[in-house]
């Protein structure tokens, strides 16, 4: 066996150096088609399939309250529910929650300003990762005052203490106060990102939580729990109700409406990612698809001037069985060299993806060629060897070989059977190719639809810093204050600028709502309450941002200067003005005028009032695919609800990122401690909340491209195959008085069957892959007649373009030369 073998794979080698162009075209063909594959499962097995790296992943549940009338919502935890869970819990071994926060680090180089984790030691302890160095925080660290500890990521303590040894037990400053580092994770550790996203968290601090009951109605906390051995996640649901229930009749006017629920950590972790990764995978095993049957087709048709090879070799004793092997055994050996230089495009095409990929892809530093994704590039490479050498293979052994040796060649007319299969893969390349250029445009035109919707505020030409203000120096209500009037200021001095203003929140990155009572609406505790998303603004905002004044005012500086007042008092009954969009005023007020109309906090004891006076446009506040919600703008000198996140907009009437420089400037200036974040324009906020849908659509063009290439290769090869073998046809059809118009018709109908039978089966294949498409598109159906008219359009073409050679060939046919053909 071991000599067949041997000799097989000579034979084979000799046949690749015998043919090197041909050889090259079926080694490239699969290359490209295997290293798509191999890229594409690189990304789906480390984010999808490859574990999460703690040490009791699969008992880890994501824990999350909801009102009860609703469908299950994302609703954070509060934290006397926190501690109320953790002491009555039975089901949880642990129990911990985690907020996350920008804070400005001081240490051996610049302040910067990082995000970081205020988390409980529990939730440390609930994740199993020992620090590298140093130790975890403990329980009496959550206490104010005890406080003041922080444990540095790997590449922070790289970055900015040089990987020094002594860190651990040195001072630095969060926030402007002292902390002392008492931990360094080990490299790629990731907290739990309860938001979903990439992880981007690097250092993390005790949280801190009041111990008075104080909070109940404030959701602002991920909430993480560890299941006892031999638990699942219904029991744990179950026991979290009971305990729910409980709070509902404990506290009424904050819990009568809450349950709970849990989520395996994975899947909250993947969010909607793994759905898109899957249909990506599915999208390059049809380019794989299209290149076995392009390979296949031909390998087949190049049989044919091989039948006096096969003839002798049969005669010589090798038998059906021999042929069958040695056609199988070149296939192989073409599928493995290409499968080689598929995985080496594979790690070009993983650090490519890794390098584009948007910020809501989480665990990219998990993606990588590894042993796994090598195991499923041989299987692949294996079936698709066999693949398209099975058919090639089949046939040759059914050769009449009586025939090839007493003419010297098998029948021109040959093989009904082998015609109608090259036939069969050309429609199947045709079908597939339907499916993919269809999938391709309607991805396309989602993209386009939420790119192009009227955003209602300024992109390209708007400037957005964010700045953290923390610690001592901003205890007071009136130096944060004066603080942000001061930087606005200096920004509405700079060259070119229309307006600057400071803002709590920016358009489609989320927000933070409450609940409202307008006119003789009355607190229910038992009743779902009426969100609203609310932002705190000052009177540059709106301008700056350009979003439109629809009735009314904007806020003045009087109105900053009249609310400063009461920031930082508990003064029953506050009243200040309110400003709303358009969605609020038509919700609330649909048969009559919102100005002037009061605003109440949804709460037992309301503690302040607003009164409306402006309506602007709506804005898109959780992304440009989800629709407006009801939202109120407040001065940010109030501080109804505490201190403020800070943002500076600044529009201009030339390129923002010239006054990049100037404004990191401006905050070193007002106060050197405080660092700023990168300037960016809220265009490329724009395009960086769409980079997800943009990212599926280039991948699926391309591949759609690919296949496109591999599809006029393939229909090409049959086609001119199909005029070699009819030349003698051609010869007597002419001579008999056909012209070449004639000819002509001849195999464009032929062309013109293969095309329709294809577009037929991909027009069901298309059906097929709207169901999974469906939540991947935006503004438009999967099915649309419109795209599915040019996806036909596009693969008419690429037949047209395929077909055209051979006809030409076919038409230029001598008579006399062709009937010398026998």
């Amino acid at each position: 066996m071991f000599d067949r073998s041997s000799r097989d794979l000579s034979f084979a080698v000799r046949q690749i150096r015998r043919h090197p162009a041909f050889s090259f075209l079926l080694i490239l063909t699969v290359a490209v088609a295997i290293g798509a594959n191999v890229a594409i499962f690189s990304v789906l097995e480390g984010i999808v399939l490859r574990p999460l790296p703690y040490p009791e992943a699969d008992r880890i549940l994501a824990v999350w309250e909801t009102p009860s009338q609703q469908d299950r919502w994302f609703q954070p935890f509060t934290g006397p529910d926190y501690f109320d869970v953790r002491e009555e819990t039975r089901t949880l071994e642990e129990f911990g929650v985690i907020h996350l926060r920008y804070v400005n680090l001081a240490g051996q180089e610049e302040p910067v300003r990082l995000r970081a984790g205020a988390m409980t030691a529990s939730l440390f302890q609930l994740l199993g990762i020992q620090p590298a160095q140093g130790r975890f925080i403990t329980e009496e660290e959550e206490l104010e005052g005890n406080h003041r500890v922080v444990i540095l990521s790997h590449g922070l303590w790289q970055d900015q203490f040089g990987g020094q040894g002594d860190v651990v037990g040195r001072q630095v400053r969060v926030d402007g106060e002292p902390f002392e580092v008492i931990g360094i994770m080990p490299p790629g550790f990731r907290a739990p990102t309860p938001w979903g996203g990439r992880d981007q968290t690097r250092a993390w601090v005790p949280l801190v939580l009041p111990r008075d009951g104080s909070g109940r109605g404030s959701h602002w906390l991920g909430a993480y729990g560890l299941m006892e051995e031999g638990i699942t996640p219904e029991e744990v649901e179950a026991e979290l109700n009971v305990i729910a229930e409980r709070l509902s009749e404990a506290y009424p006017d904050t819990n009568a409406m809450t349950t709970m629920w849990v989520q395996p950590m994975m899947a909250r972790t993947l969010g909607g990612i793994s759905s898109v990764l899957i249909f990506l995978l599915i999208i390059v095993g049809l380019v794989l698809l299209i290149a076995c049957a392009n390979v296949a087709s031909m390998l087949l048709a190049r049989g044919m001037s091989r039948a006096s090879e096969f003839a002798i070799r049969a005669s010589l004793g090798a038998g059906r069985k021999g042929l069958v092997r040695q056609l199988l055994t070149e296939s192989l050996l073409l599928s493995v060299v290409g499968g080689s230089i598929g995985i080496l495009f594979a790690f070009w095409g993983v650090d490519t993806l890794k390098a584009v990929m948007p910020d809501s892809v989480p665990r990219l530093s998990a993606i990588s060629v590894n042993l796994p994704v090598l195991g499923f590039a041989a299987g692949v490479t294996l079936v698709c060897g066999i693949l398209v050498g099975l058919a090639p293979s089949l046939f040759a052994s059914r050769t009449n070989l009586s025939e090839v040796i007493q003419h010297g060649r098998a029948s021109r007319g040959g093989g009904a059977v082998r015609n109608r299969f090259l036939s069969g893969l050309v429609m199947v390349q045709l079908a597939i190719g339907f499916v993919l250029v269809n999938a391709a445009l309607v991805l396309s035109v989602s993209y386009s639809n939420v790119v192009e919707q009227p955003m209602n505020f300024a992109t390209d030409e708007v400037l957005v810093t964010d700045v953290s203000l923390g610690g001592p120096a901003y205890e007071e209500p009136h130096l944060r204050r004066a603080f942000w009037e001061e930087l606005a200021e200096r920004a509405r001095g700079f060259p070119g600028v229309i307006e600057a203003g400071i803002t709590s929140k920016l358009p489609l990155r989320g927000g933070t709502n409450g609940g409202v009572l307008v006119r003789d609406m009355v607190f229910d505790p038992t009743v779902q309450d009426y969100l609203v998303e609310y932002s705190f603004v000052d009177h540059g905002y709106h301008e700056a941002m350009g979003i439109p004044l629809l009735s009314g005012r904007l806020f003045s500086q009087q109105d900053m200067e009249a609310t400063a007042v009461f920031a930082g008092q508990d003064t029953l009954l506050i009243q200040v003005p309110v400003i709303i969009n358009r969605a609020m005023a038509e919700e609330l007020w649909p048969e009559s005028e919102a100005l002037g109309e009061i605003v109440r906090p949804y709460d037992a004891e309301p503690r302040w009032n607003a009164e409306v006076v402006g309506i602007v446009e709506n804005v898109r506040q959780w992304g440009p695919e989800r629709p407006p919600l009801p939202e109120m703008y407040f001065p940010h000198t109030s501080e109804l609800w505490g201190p403020i996140w800070g943002r500076l907009i600044i529009r201009t009437a030339g390129d923002p990122m010239t006054l990049a420089a100037g404004v990191r400037a401006a905050v070193r200036e007002i106060d050197p401690g405080i660092p700023s974040a990168t300037p960016q324009t809220m265009g490329r906020i724009l395009r960086d909340t769409t980079a997800g849908r943009r990212f599926s659509m280039l991948l699926v063009g391309l591949f759609a491209a690919t296949a496109l290439l591999l599809i006029v290769t393939g229909t090409y090869g049959v086609l001119s195959y199909g005029v070699s073998q009819r030349i003698h046809e051609i010869g007597v059809r002419m001579t008999l008085g056909a012209n070449k118009r004639n000819v002509t018709k001849l195999f464009l109908l032929r062309a013109g069957l293969l095309v329709g039978v294809g577009l037929v089966v991909g027009l069901l294949g298309s059906w097929a892959a709207s169901l999974l498409t469906r939540s991947l598109v935006f503004g438009i159906s999967p099915m649309s007649p419109l795209h599915l008219a040019l996806a036909a359009g596009v693969m008419g073409v690429v037949a047209l373009a395929a077909t055209l050679i051979p006809v030409m060939r076919a038409t230029g046919v001598d008579p006399l030369e062709a009937l010398r053909v026998d």
